[in-house]
């Protein structure tokens, strides 16, 4: 049994729907996110992540469903849930006539928290919060959005995009406030096309597909289970190379010319294997969140199917 399940239950989704008349948000979504989870929401542009975010935070009412923050229900009592609540949005838009010290002390007299609380954050984030916003470029924009969503140290962080324009260096300074946010037991909830961090920094990832939920991988099982990506040429003339018989296979391909499959066999075994393979050249990487997310969105299925990994 997984030890999250000891866990409280921070953001909980129940068949949340939203529709804009005619037109598809989001149908039936489900899944709950726990306390100290850093959960990462993926999906290619128009999959409904923002909806979904959108309709977590209240500012659009949903059209079936419900969804529980800090087992209170989102609309109900939306209005103290924000409090407790750090937000970012990815096309958020601030007053640029203000400088970045006049917009955080604006956000903090909102939630009724000191604005002195930004600037340690201004510090490790190297936001200059002197400047007026509308002279800044988009990656200093972002530093003070996601000193905004920090400064009042809230139990959940709702982040869209939340590293956009930051370069690889404040990149890692974020990752870094996000894991000591989580080891005060808080939680983080967020969406990001850089699939990389995404498996660097979450702990599961729920994917999204025309509006559904399609698939929530466990990322630390991933890392763990060890599975590779083999792809294997074949030298020319050969005949149709023989499919290996492992135990767990996955067959991504198989043609005269290359064969491609995943497994989890022990790497000696499997190198024993291919020794024997009459072998023009051969590829072995392991299995990233990249290669789900190509699979998942170049699959021609229609009805995205739920599968729960290993301790989800």
């Amino acid at each position: 049994m997984s030890v999250r399940t000891h866990r409280p239950v921070i953001l909980e989704l129940h068949e949340l729907t939203k529709r804009y008349g005619k037109f598809r948000g989001i149908e039936s979504v489900s899944f709950n996110v726990m306390a100290g989870e850093v959960y990462g929401f993926l999906g290619p542009n128009g999959a409904g992540k923002s909806t979904t975010i959108r309709t977590l935070m209240n500012f659009q009412k949903p059209t079936s469903g419900h969804a529980l923050i800090f087992g209170s229900d989102s609309v109900e009592n939306a209005t103290e849930l924000k409090s407790r609540i750090g937000y970012l949005a990815g096309d958020y838009t601030m007053y640029e006539n203000l400088t970045g010290m006049q917009y955080v002390t604006f956000i903090a007299n909102l939630r009724g928290t000191d604005p002195r609380e930004a600037l340690p954050l201004a510090k490790r984030l190297q936001a200059d919060l002197g400047k007026r916003i509308k002279t800044l470029s988009r990656g200093n924009k972002q530093k003070i959005g996601l000193i905004a969503a920090l400064m009042h140290d809230p139990d959940l962080l709702i982040l869209d995009e939340p590293t956009a324009g930051l370069d690889p260096l404040m990149q890692n300074v974020f990752y870094e406030i996000i894991k000591e946010h989580t080891a005060k037991g808080k939680t983080v909830f967020m969406s990001s096309h850089i699939l990389s961090e995404v498996q660097l920094v979450c702990d599961r990832v729920a994917f999204m597909k025309e509006g559904k939920l399609a698939e929530i991988v466990d990322v630390r099982s991933l890392k763990n289970e060890g599975k590779k990506e083999v792809a294997i040429f074949n030298q020319p003339g050969n005949k149709l190379m023989q499919l290996p018989a492992f135990r767990e296979l996955e067959v991504l391909s198989h043609t005269k010319e290359k064969t491609v499959f995943i497994t989890n066999e022990p790497s000696k075994s499997l190198l024993r294997w291919l020794s024997l393979q009459p072998v023009a050249d051969v590829t072995i990487q392991n299995v990233t969140l990249e290669d789900l997310f190509l699979k998942l969105y170049s699959s021609d299925s229609v009805e995205p199917a739920v599968r729960k990994a290993r301790n989800v």
